[in-house]
């Protein structure tokens, strides 16, 4: 028998053949068991700085607020990605 995860706290043993995604959601619908969730994004990653800067228009102090960081943190990112004058130290 070998594990097959359903989500992060269930997990049954199933033979080796059964041992795959397909399988995995047939059994979280018949358990009644929610998708798990998607893998996890940084919020500070360059994808969504630039979209909350540049698409949305969302000042950094805002931002901050936003993402639960500094407001400094925010402007070292917008340095370091090359969206403001100022230079990343």
């Amino acid at each position: 028998m070998f594990p097959l995860r359903l989500n992060k706290t269930t997990i049954i043993y199933v033979t080796k053949d059964k041992q795959n995604e397909t399988y995995a959601a047939k059994a979280r619908k018949r358990m009644g068991i929610a998708e798990p969730k998607k893998t996890f994004v940084d919020p500070l990653s360059e994808e969504n700085i630039t979209k909350l800067y540049k698409e949305e228009n969302i000042p950094p102090r805002r931002m901050a607020e936003m993402l639960n960081v500094s407001v400094r943190t925010i402007y070292l990112r917008l340095a370091k990605y090359g969206l403001t004058k100022v230079k990343c130290r």
